[in-house]
């Protein structure tokens, strides 16, 4: 999570001033060191993420990615803590197949502008679709073509 990219998130939901300050000096100027048995290694700065385990990094990353739900008009986008959920509906699969791939590369594009990545290892979709009918899907952003 970028620190600036934060800030900026945090005063566009009103919080200026005197609160603002306070965050920003709550995680700036922090350092970080690996302790092993009696050996520690040089202070580190950190520049992004927030506190391990601290209260208000959650409210924090909710925050930061909460104008993902802006990305697309398209579909319709429903986050719990870490996970992301998105979904479109339409009888013309190879209208899925088209407004998904644009939709994912506006995704895409989300995660570059706030210097997040995507883990695609942990990514999956389903389709739901009449039971005798069989589709191909080509989603772009995915690793393989999916056949169902």
């Amino acid at each position: 999570m970028n620190h600036n990219i934060l800030f900026d998130k945090l005063e566009h939901y009103g919080i200026r001033g005197l609160p603002l300050q306070w965050m920003k000096s709550y995680l700036t100027n922090r350092l970080q060191f690996v302790q092993f048995n009696d050996h520690c290694s040089t202070p580190k700065m950190i520049n992004c993420g927030v506190p391990q385990g601290s209260i208000l990094g959650p409210l924090f990353f909710l925050l930061y990615i909460n104008d993902i739900c802006n990305v697309s008009q398209s579909v319709e986008t429903i986050l719990f803590a870490d996970d992301t959920n998105i979904f479109f509906s339409h009888k013309d699969p190879e209208h899925v197949i088209d407004s998904l791939n644009n939709e994912l590369k506006k995704l895409s594009d989300w995660f570059q502008v706030n210097k997040l990545s995507l883990n695609v290892e942990k990514s999956k979709f389903i389709v739901f679709k009449p039971r005798r009918k069989k589709y191909c899907f080509d989603i772009q952003l995915l690793i393989d073509n999916e056949c169902i």
